[in-house]
C-alpha cells in the first residue's frame, strides 16, 4: 500500500500493483544513470526536458521511481508498463511525485538562506586569534 508521507504512489497496470516512491535514492539512481559526474546536474532541467516530451529521461525517471520496491524491473521492463499504463496518465503522476521533494510551507518558511561562499571560501569564526608568527625568508 502507498505511503503518501513517503513519498509513494501505487498504479495497477495489467492486474498487477507497482508502488512508486521519488526519493532521495531515487533521484541519486537516476542521475547516476543519466548524468555520471556531471557537476552541472539540475534536476529543474531535466523536468523541463521530460515536459517538453524527453522519452528517454521520462522512461529513465520512471525506472527509478520502480527502485525502492521492484528493483528488479529492467529500463525496458518500465518502458513496456509505461507502454501498458499510458504516457498521459504518467505525466499526471510525475508531478505528484515531485511533490513530495519538496519541504512543507511551514518549513520552507524556517529554512535559512544558502551560504553565499563555498566552504574553502568560509570565514573562520572564533577559532582563535590571529597568528603573530612572520614567514621566514627562504634561502
Amino acid at each position: 500500500m502507498a505511503n503518501p508521507q513517503k513519498g509513494e504512489l501505487e498504479i495497477e497496470v495489467a492486474g498487477t500493483r507497482y508502488l512508486l516512491a521519488l526519493d532521495l535514492n531515487a533521484l541519486c539512481e537516476f542521475q547516476e544513470l543519466m548524468y555520471p559526474g556531471d557537476p552541472d546536474f539540475d534536476m529543474g532541467v531535466v523536468i523541463g526536458r521530460i515536459g517538453k516530451g524527453n522519452l528517454i529521461l521520462s522512461r529513465a525517471l520512471l525506472w527509478a521511481t520502480t527502485r525502492k520496491h521492484h528493483a528488479d524491473l529492467t529500463m525496458k521492463d518500465v518502458g513496456l508498463l509505461v507502454t501498458e499504463f499510458g504516457y498521459k496518465p504518467w505525466m499526471e503522476l510525475l508531478p505528484r511525485l515531485l511533490e513530495f521533494m519538496q519541504p512543507d510551507a511551514s518549513d520552507r518558511a524556517t529554512l535559512k538562506a544558502a551560504p553565499k561562499t563555498g566552504p574553502l571560501n568560509a570565514q573562520d569564526d572564533g577559532i582563535g586569534a590571529r597568528s603573530t608568527s612572520k614567514r621566514a625568508k627562504s634561502a
